[in-house]
């Protein structure tokens, strides 16, 4: 709940919400582990904790690195498939012109719709990790008109057999992106935030001084913004980057003209 009501704030606001929160928990650790766990150890345990920080640190670096490459992945996958499903939905459009039957025009205008709906309704509506009810039941009424479909010639059976092909693969397109809408931040953005505490933690061995909380706090802030980027990208339909529905809007607007030009 506290991730969406984050992730749902403006993109500058909820990075330094987050920048802020992190800075004030690690500095926290920080000034704690100082007073606490190195009172009097400072000179005995400097050399090892020297060496775990620099480790710990290393690992966190490669484990931010993971991170970020595993949730790019997520979202280059999301637009592979918006865009084969916009591919899917041309298919289906254009492989309609070559049927014979009254019924075709019907199902261009609702497929019209439909891309309509998915740009307007579900993208939006995976925000809130849910599908569309307006373009399920779009989809599902072009599923039923396709079944009173009338063919005429062999040629016209296996154009309608494509279609209906494609007609699937636009409902498992639709719940692939519900799946990564569904999908949880990476399990490495926990090492990462743990490794960040071991590191707050070497750094008490350090006595406080104004440039030294300048620079933790800076780090802080670089691991902040990290993090938010990358939780951002584990959720695209509601996080900074979103995802581009440039390619259905390129479907939906030739369909228009074909549509336009036909009348």
């Amino acid at each position: 709940m506290l991730l969406d009501d984050l992730l749902n704030l403006p993109p500058l606001l909820g990075c330094l919400i987050l920048i802020a929160t992190i800075i004030v928990f690690g500095l926290t650790i920080y000034l704690a582990s100082y007073r606490i766990l190195f009172r009097g150890k400072h000179e005995l345990l400097g050399d090892a904790t020297r060496t775990i920080f620099l480790a710990v640190n290393l690992l966190v670096g490669l484990f931010l690195s993971l991170t970020l490459n595993d949730v790019a992945n997520s979202l280059s996958n999301i637009e592979d498939i918006v865009g084969r499903e916009a591919a899917a939905i041309s298919d289906v459009y254009h492989g309609l012109n070559h049927i014979d039957s009254p019924a075709s025009d019907d199902i261009q205008l609702q497929l019209i719709d439909y891309t309509k709906a998915l740009i307007e309704d579900e993208l939006p509506s995976l925000a809130e990790n849910k599908l569309s009810g307006q373009a399920e039941a779009l989809l599902r009424k072009i599923g039923s008109a396709m079944h009173f479909l009338d063919t005429h010639s062999k040629m016209e059976d296996r154009t309608w057999i494509r279609i209906s092909a494609d007609l699937d693969s636009m409902s498992n397109y639709r719940l692939e992106r519900l799946h990564y809408a569904l999908s949880p931040p990476p399990f490495f953005l926990l090492v990462v935030i743990c490794g960040m505490v071991v590191v707050m933690v070497c750094l008490g061995v350090y006595q406080p001084s104004r440039s030294l909380v300048f620079l933790v706090s800076f780090y802080l802030s670089f691991v902040g913004l990290t993090v938010y980027l990358i939780l951002s990208l584990s959720d695209p339909f509601q996080g900074l980057p979103g995802v581009d529905p440039a390619s259905l809007e390129n479907v939906l607007n030739e369909m228009l003209r074909i549509h336009k030009s036909a009348l």
